[in-house]
């Protein structure tokens, strides 16, 4: 089937994202240690010790970024993978139910990292989209999809947790809709796309080859690394 081989070519891109996002975590967990090992040299530069290691915090959370999207697009291109060779209704309606759930818990974290990502964006002109369009796109994800109602209620009723009350349980199971669900999960496997070409721009200055070449990832990010430090 196409689509099974279009699914298996995406989780492998995926799988090796996660590697180039590992190799990036040590360069960048290597420079932090680094800049720390520099200050402590110098006690005068407490202070400015503790404003590098505020600034520091952004790599790290624009690189959780990064990884979220990544996560989230692997496991839905797995969860798409399996409803595809499903036979049976309720295996169908399971793994649609995951993917909602993983949809939810993945814009939820996103949340929690807004704040750095504006910030590393604020002054960068050329990036593919703007942070502000990114944020109109997932609040009309969001309200197309029912984030806070329909979403939440088959999260929380069907799939992380699952409802006491039958009647409920068999009838939320009952009221997905499978096309819709289908056309939402890959609606947002774009938004992510979105969401990961504006963070890994935020951490690299060009486009990286994911056979990552560690020495030049870390002059790129010690220079990046000296930008906002200085």
């Amino acid at each position: 089937m196409d689509i099974i081989k279009a699914l298996n070519e995406d989780i492998l891109n995926e799988e090796g994202n996660l590697r180039f996002l590992k190799g990036l975590l040590e360069v960048i967990e290597y420079l932090n240690e680094e800049a720390k090992n520099d200050l402590n040299n110098n006690e005068s530069k407490l202070i400015e010790k503790y404003r590098i290691e505020s600034k520091s915090i952004n790599f790290n959370d624009i690189l959780s970024i990064c990884s979220l999207t990544v996560v989230s697009k692997i496991e839905l291109s797995i969860i798409l993978k399996h409803y595809a060779v499903s036979k049976y209704d309720w295996e169908k309606s399971y793994f649609l139910r995951v993917g909602v759930m993983n949809i939810y818990e993945t814009i939820n974290t996103y949340h929690k990292y807004t704040k750095s990502l504006k910030t590393m964006t604020d002054d960068k002109n050329d990036l593919p989209i703007s942070f502000r369009e990114l944020g109109k796109k997932l609040r009309a994800f969001k309200k197309e999809n029912g984030f806070d109602n329909k979403m939440n209620n088959i999260r929380n009723s069907t799939i992380a947790h699952i409802s006491l009350d039958f009647k409920k349980y068999y009838d939320d199971v009952k009221s997905i809709d499978k096309k819709e669900t289908i056309i939402m999960i890959r609606k947002f496997i774009r938004i992510l796309n979105e969401i990961y070409e504006l963070s890994i721009n935020c951490l690299i200055d060009k486009p990286m080859d994911k056979d990552l070449n560690t020495n030049e990832v870390y002059e790129n990010l010690k220079n990046i690394f000296e930008k906002n430090i200085c």
